[in-house]
């Protein structure tokens, strides 16, 4: 049973690895426009606090909104307020959109070392300790 959880947790940590480069990794190369910041706030998930930013920029002369600062984890070293200080609300910033789909965007392109090394170190421990688990039931 041990096995089997720790493979599904491995599992998990892997698509999130995959995710995160997926999607990471092609938006250094994206397009970017002009845009503008028009929500700057603090929500509560749970006992956490997150950064809200949302901001409408325009493409081709359609005008889109989005919520999405970047494709990265959370950083450990960055407040909330950190962030939201850096996106004021009407502030002018930088969006970087999908091409093929330009409601996709992001305010930071790329994808952070540790956003795809962590949960790709933790899939492959998951899936070991799965694997050796099952191995030690069937001897037992």
């Amino acid at each position: 049973m041990l096995g089997i959880f720790l493979g599904l947790f491995g599992l998990a940590f892997g698509a999130l690895a995959r995710y995160n480069w997926k999607h990471g990794r092609p938006s250094r190369d994206w397009p970017k426009t002009r845009g503008r910041v028009v929500i700057s706030e603090s929500r509560r998930t749970g006992d956490d606090s997150k950064p809200r930013v949302g901001y409408a920029y325009t493409v081709n002369r359609t005008r889109y909104e989005c919520e999405q600062i970047s494709f990265r984890g959370k950083s450990g070293f960055e407040t909330v307020g950190q962030v939201l200080a850096r996106y004021p609300i009407g502030a002018d910033v930088d969006v970087y959109y999908d091409a093929k789909k330009p409601e996709r965007a992001v305010l930071e392109p790329g994808v952070g070392f540790t956003d795809i090394l962590l949960p790709a170190v933790v899939a492959l421990a998951s899936v070991t300790a799965a694997i050796a688990a099952t191995i030690a039931s069937f001897l037992a």
